[in-house]
């Protein structure tokens, strides 16, 4: 395989870091859907970890002993701390999304904005510890 030439991946996963684990993997569940797949305890790093899946996707979540909590600014200047600004789904229509995630009980961060210049149309929520999610309606996909 030369470079330039894509590797053989099967799939994108995130890890976020989170206080209360229980808390945030029954919010997962309930608001997008994700069960859990594996759970384990890591003792040698005072951590603990589970696996949510939704069928097409993996979320790992982590609780570290003594974490340090991080929060980002607000979209659109959410990027301007380096890391993950974001998880980010696509979804095929957006207003559909939207409602269902307000009846779920998700926190909206911004309204449905329409980025011509991306071709996209993007909503932010944002989970019970902060980090943000985008779902992004794209006319290129």
């Amino acid at each position: 395989m030369s470079a330039g030439q894509p590797l053989p991946l099967r799939q994108l996963s995130a890890c976020l870091s989170v206080a209360d684990l229980d808390a945030c993997a029954t919010w997962y569940h309930e608001v997008l859907g994700f069960t859990p797949i594996r759970g384990l305890a890591l003792p040698q790093f005072d951590a603990e970890v589970v696996y949510l899946g939704n069928g097409t996707q993996v979320l790992e979540l982590m609780r570290v002993a003594d974490g340090i909590e991080l929060r980002r600014p607000l979209p659109p200047n959410h990027g301007a701390l380096h890391g993950v600004s974001q998880l980010a789904f696509y979804v095929a229509d957006l207003a559909e999304t939207t409602e269902e995630l307000k009846a779920r009980g998700a926190e909206l961060v911004t309204e449905v904005a329409d980025v011509p210049a991306l071709g996209v149309k993007a909503l932010f929520v944002r989970d019970p510890e902060g980090h943000y999610l985008e779902f992004i309606q794209a006319d290129w996909l």
